[in-house]
């Protein structure tokens, strides 16, 4: 696990779990689940959809709408696969105690 994903999973998301954000996380062991995109994108309710995009170097480049209907639906199925094989945020860190140690007080 690179140093900015611990960063991310520690000292990021739990300030926005206690905003309310529902963050999930897919373990990525040997495969990636085939039913889910290996893309990352923004669905805003189930009708905005933006395709992130990275350099090589995984530098970010911005997002690009996409307003193609058939798009929009085949991102939305794409969330639903990955929402059910997401472990929410919570769960996870505390089932990795070393990840857990490493949130700050309070969050």
């Amino acid at each position: 696990m690179s140093d900015y994903l611990v960063f991310e999973l520690t000292w990021e998301y739990g300030p926005h779990v206690a905003a309310g954000e529902d963050i999930r996380i897919i373990p990525v062991t040997d495969t990636w689940p085939v039913d889910v995109p290996d893309k990352d994108f923004w669905l805003i309710d189930s009708r905005d959809l933006f395709h992130l995009r990275y350099a090589d170097t995984g530098a970010w480049l911005g997002a690009v709408r996409v307003t193609d209907p058939a798009m929009v639906v085949e991102a939305c199925f794409a969330r639903d696969a990955a929402w059910h094989q997401a472990t929410p945020w919570v769960d996870y860190l505390t089932a990795h105690p070393s990840l857990l140690q490493r949130v700050p007080k309070g969050v």
